[in-house]
């Protein structure tokens, strides 16, 4: 069960928008439902890079980061 979450975690992720990712981005205005941190986060964006928090609020992910940007 936990590798399916987190394989579908990593799918959700290719679905983000890049601003998502951006340092400068604009906070959520409602804070989310729910925060994952200290993990790694597998963005699969034109870098692949790496991120250790994910926040998702709804059915909808958020914010990509650090634990402090999420």
């Amino acid at each position: 069960m936990r590798t399916t979450a987190l394989v579908a975690l990593a799918i959700a992720c290719t679905a983000l928008s890049p601003a998502l990712r951006r340092a400068d981005a604009q906070p959520a205005a409602v804070a989310p439902d729910l925060i994952l941190y200290n993990g790694k986060v597998l963005t699969v964006d034109e870098r692949f890079s790496v991120a250790e928090a994910v926040a998702i609020r709804g059915e909808r992910i958020v914010a990509v980061g650090t634990a402090a940007d999420c």
